[in-house]
C-alpha cells in the first residue's frame, strides 16, 4: 500500500526572507499560501476561498512582478485563475504551476522558494510521479533527508503502478543519489543504479541511461575507484545529447574526479569553459572554488585567492553547496601551503556536513583536516593522465564549445530532477 505524501511544513513565510520581501517575494508567498489554503478546504467550500484584493498596493506589486519577471507569465496566470474560480481550478494545472515555479527558484539557487513550491505541487496532486520526484530532490538538495526518503519511494511506487518509465528511472536515479550523499546503503545505491540504466536502456530512453552512469560514476569516486570512474564517464558521455541540460554538470562532475588525482591542468581547462555556461549561483560557487583549487595545485597563488573569494562571496548567499565548496578551498589551501587557511576551511566543511548529516561530505573534510594537521602538501605539478583521461577531457571541452540548449529544446523539462554535482 502507498504511504500517503509526508507533511508540508508550515514555514512559507520563509519564502519572504530568502528574496528579501521584494514584490515577487510577496506574490510567490501569498501564492504559495492560497495553494495550502485550497488544500486543506473542504472541496465544497473551495468556491469561497478567495476575494481579489482591489487595493492599489496589490495591483501595483502584480504589475511589478508581471514586468519584471516575464518568464514566469504562464504559472502566475494560473495562481490569479486559483483566486479568482477557486471552485473550479483544475488540480493538474495548479501542480504544473508550482512545479514551475520550483524549476525557477531551483534554477536561481533559491532553496526554499524552490522547496515550498515542490512540495506544494506534490500536496495538489499526490499521485502525480513527477511531482513527487520534485519534491524528494528538493528536500535532498536541502539536506532533508527524512522527507526525500519518504518522496522518492512514492515517486517510484506511482511511476511502476502507472507505466512512467521516465520517471520510475528518475526516481531510482534520484534515492541512489539520496543514499551516497549520506553515505550508507552504498550497495543498494548502485542496485537502483543499474535498474535506473536497464530500464532506461530498454525505453530507448539513452539520456536517462547515459544520467543513471553520471551518478554510477560518482559512486565509483566515492570508494577511490577512479578507473571504473572514468570507464562509466566514457559509456556516460556516449550516451549524453550534446545538448542535454545535465551535460555541463557531468563535465563539472568529470573535473571533480580529475582534481580529486591531482590531474590540476585537465580540471582547469574544463572548468573555465563550464563557468561561462553554468548560471546556477550556488553551483557557480562550487565551481570557482574547484577553479581555486586547481590554481593552488599549479602553484598559481594569486589565481587560487581570486577564485577563492569570489567562491566565499557567492556561497555566502547561496550556500546550498557551502560544504563541498569549502572542502575545495581548503584543498587549494593545503596545495598553497597555507595550513591555518587550509585548517580552518577543512573546519567550516566538517561543521556544515555535520550540521546536514552529509557523511560522503563528512568524510572528505574530515580526511582533508587529517592532512592539514600533519602539513602534508601536495606536488605542484599534476599527476601524468592515462590515455582514457585525455582523451575524455579534449572530447568534453570540444562538446561544451557547442553546447547550445536553447536552440535545441530536446526535453520539456527546464530543470532535471536529479541535478547532483560533486
Amino acid at each position: 500500500m502507498l504511504r500517503p505524501p509526508p507533511d508540508w511544513p508550515r514555514t512559507e513565510a520563509s519564502i519572504l526572507d530568502e528574496l528579501s520581501c521584494e514584490p515577487i517575494a510577496v506574490e510567490l508567498w501569498l501564492c504559495v499560501r492560497k495553494v495550502r489554503m485550497w488544500i486543506e478546504a473542504p472541496p465544497a467550500a473551495r468556491s469561497r476561498l478567495f476575494r481579489r484584493s482591489a487595493r492599489e498596493s496589490g495591483k501595483e506589486r502584480r504589475r511589478a512582478v508581471f514586468s519584471g519577471y516575464p518568464e514566469l507569465h504562464e504559472p502566475l496566470r494560473t495562481f490569479a485563475a486559483l483566486a479568482a474560480n477557486s471552485g473550479a481550478i483544475d488540480p493538474l494545472a495548479l501542480c504544473r504551476a508550482c512545479m514551475q515555479i520550483a524549476d525557477w527558484a531551483a534554477e536561481n539557487s533559491l532553496e526554499v522558494t524552490s522547496l515550498h513550491f515542490a512540495t506544494a505541487a506534490a500536496a495538489v496532486a499526490p499521485e502525480n510521479a513527477e511531482a513527487a520526484n520534485l519534491a524528494g530532490l528538493m528536500y535532498r538538495r536541502a539536506g532533508d533527508w527524512q522527507r526525500a526518503e519518504m518522496f522518492y519511494p512514492r515517486a517510484i511506487a506511482l511511476a511502476r503502478r502507472q507505466r512512467n518509465a521516465t520517471e520510475y528511472v528518475c526516481g531510482h536515479i534520484g534515492y541512489a543519489a539520496l543514499l551516497y550523499s549520506r553515505g550508507i546503503h552504498l550497495e543498494k545505491a548502485v542496485r537502483h543504479l543499474n535498474t535506473a540504466a536497464r530500464v532506461a536502456a530498454d525505453n530507448g530512453s539513452f539520456w536517462l541511461a547515459g544520467h543513471a552512469l553520471h551518478d554510477s560514476m560518482l559512486l565509483h569516486v566515492q570508494r577511490s575507484e577512479y578507473e571504473e570512474a572514468e570507464a562509466q564517464a566514457l559509456r556516460a558521455a556516449e550516451l549524453y545529447p550534446l545538448h542535454d541540460r545535465r551535460f555541463p554538470h557531468f563535465v563539472v562532475d568529470f573535473a571533480f574526479i580529475q582534481l580529486e588525482q591531482q590531474r590540476f591542468t585537465d580540471a582547469l581547462s574544463l572548468l573555465q569553459r563550464c563557468v561561462s555556461v553554468i548560471h546556477e549561483p550556488a553551483v557557480k560557487a562550487l565551481i570557482k572554488s574547484m577553479l581555486a583549487r586547481s590554481y593552488g595545485g599549479l602553484g598559481q597563488k594569486e589565481d587560487y585567492e581570486r577564485a577563492r573569494r569570489e567562491a566565499e562571496e557567492i556561497a555566502k548567499t547561496y550556500p546550498e553547496h557551502a560544504s563541498v565548496v569549502y572542502y575545495h578551498l581548503a584543498e587549494g589551501a593545503r596545495a598553497c601551503r597555507s595550513w591555518a587557511e587550509a585548517e580552518r576551511h577543512a573546519r567550516r566543511s566538517r561543521e556544515l556536513a555535520l550540521k546536514r548529516d552529509d557523511r560522503e561530505m563528512l568524510r572528505l573534510s574530515e580526511r582533508t583536516l587529517v592532512l592539514v594537521v600533519g602539513q602534508t602538501g601536495i606536488h605542484s605539478v599534476s599527476v601524468p593522465s592515462g590515455s582514457l583521461p585525455d582523451k575524455l577531457t579534449r572530447e568534453l571541452a570540444a562538446r561544451l564549445s557547442r553546447w547550445n540548449p536553447q536552440s535545441h529544446p530536446i526535453r520539456r523539462r527546464r530543470v532535471f530532477r536529479n541535478q547532483w554535482v560533486a
